[in-house]
């Protein structure tokens, strides 16, 4: 039976906020001949490749200790990058200033746009569109949130 994420992220947390990160994602790959396990880790002012390094070594042997994964696995522990969603609030703080494509809830549907966030407090956010116009969302009603890059 495949390995659940779920089942990697409470084994992770622990660990990941023990080395001073945060786990943003877990993600499984069943591919062959082994499976790919994916853990995004960040942290406030962003990761290294050392310590996500530090991370997949203390990560492999409690994997490996507990016998989670069903057969031969690759780990890979890395940053989100770019490609990712924003799935944390900590995220969002450190990137005041940066342009992002948003879809957020609105009534029963959702609405996407593009704009500069210039400011969160708790857990609202707001932007500003290349019109000007200053627009403000609750973190819990984004659905996705991609930085969009200046080139």
């Amino acid at each position: 039976m495949p390995t659940n994420p779920n089942d990697i992220a409470s084994l992770a947390v622990p660990l990941v906020e023990e080395s001073g990160a945060f786990l943003v994602d877990v993600a499984i790959q069943q591919a062959r001949p082994r499976a790919v396990v994916q853990v995004f880790v960040d942290t406030d002012a962003g990761i290294t490749v050392d310590h996500c390094a530090q991370i997949s070594r203390l990560l492999a042997k409690a994997l490996d200790e507990r016998d989670v994964m069903p057969g031969p696995y690759e780990l890979l522990v890395s940053s989100p990058g770019l490609e990712h969603s924003l799935k944390h609030l900590r995220q969002v703080r450190k990137n005041i200033g940066r342009r992002f494509r948003m879809r957020v809830r609105a009534g029963e549907g959702e609405q996407s746009f593009e704009a500069i966030l210039v400011a969160v407090e708790d857990d609202q956010l707001t932007f500003r569109t290349e019109a000007g116009a200053e627009r403000t969302a609750s973190f819990g009603d984004v659905k996705d949130m991609k930085e969009v890059l200046p080139w």
